[in-house]
C-alpha cells in the first residue's frame, strides 16, 4: 500500500472517530477492511504493533493495531492497544470508541474497563467513569489503579466521603497510589 493512500486511510479513520459520533466503531471497520485487504493477517499486524509498542513508536503502532482489527473485527485485543495508545495520547474522545468496542468483545477484562473509565474521567463524564470503575472493580475488586481512579471521580462528583472511605480500602492494597489519594482529598474543599 502507497504511503499517500495509507495517510488517506489514517486521516479518514480520525474524521470518523472524531467527527461522526453516530459513527460505531462496526461501521469504520466496514469501510476500511477493503484498504487493509493487504495487510497480512491480524495476527502479523499486532506483532508488529507490539513492537513499535515496545520502542513506544506509537504511530506504527496505532497503524497496525488499525490494521489488525480491519483483518479480524473479532480482535479484542488491537482495539484495547488502539484507546490504550489514544489515552497516552490524552486523545480520549477516540480512546472511548475503540476501547468500548474491546469491551463489547471482551466485557469481563478489567484494564479494558479501567482505560475506558480513565477516558471518560479525563472527558469530564464522571457518571460514566464511575460506572466504568465500578464495573472493574466487580471483575477484580483489588485493582488499585480503579480504585484510585473512582476515588478521583468520586472527588470530581462532590462525594468526599465516598473517596474518603476508597482511600482507606486502597491502603491496605497500595499504600502509594492511598497516599496519592489522600492528597488529592486534603486539596479538596
Amino acid at each position: 500500500m502507497n504511503r499517500r493512500y495509507q495517510k488517506y486511510v489514517q486521516t479518514r479513520w480520525m474524521t470518523l472517530l472524531t467527527g461522526l459520533k453516530a459513527v460505531t466503531f462496526a461501521a469504520f471497520l466496514a469501510a476500511a477492511a477493503p484498504a487493509f485487504s493487504q495487510a497480512g493477517g491480524a495476527k502479523a499486524e499486532v506483532t508488529r504493533g507490539d513492537a513499535a509498542m515496545k520502542a513506544k513508536d506509537y504511530v506504527q503502532a496505532l497503524d497496525a493495531y488499525q490494521k489488525a482489527v480491519a483483518a479480524d473485527p473479532s480482535l479484542a485485543r488491537a482495539p484495547f492497544q488502539i484507546g490504550w495508545i489514544y489515552n497516552e495520547q490524552k486523545q480520549y474522545a477516540p480512546a472511548v470508541t475503540a476501547l468500548r468496542e474491546s469491551q463489547r468483545l471482551k466485557a469481563d477484562d478489567d484494564n479494558t474497563v479501567f482505560e475506558l473509565a480513565y477516558a471518560y474521567h479525563n472527558l469530564k463524564q464522571y457518571g460514566e467513569a464511575a460506572a466504568a470503575y465500578g464495573q472493574a472493580l466487580k471483575v477484580r475488586p483489588d485493582h488499585a489503579l480503579s480504585l484510585r481512579g473512582l476515588g478521583s471521580t468520586y472527588l470530581a462528583l462532590g462525594r468526599k466521603a465516598d473517596a474518603v472511605a476508597l482511600a482507606k480500602t486502597l491502603q491496605g492494597i497500595d499504600k502509594e497510589k492511598a497516599s496519592s489519594l489522600d492528597a488529592e482529598i486534603n486539596r479538596t474543599k
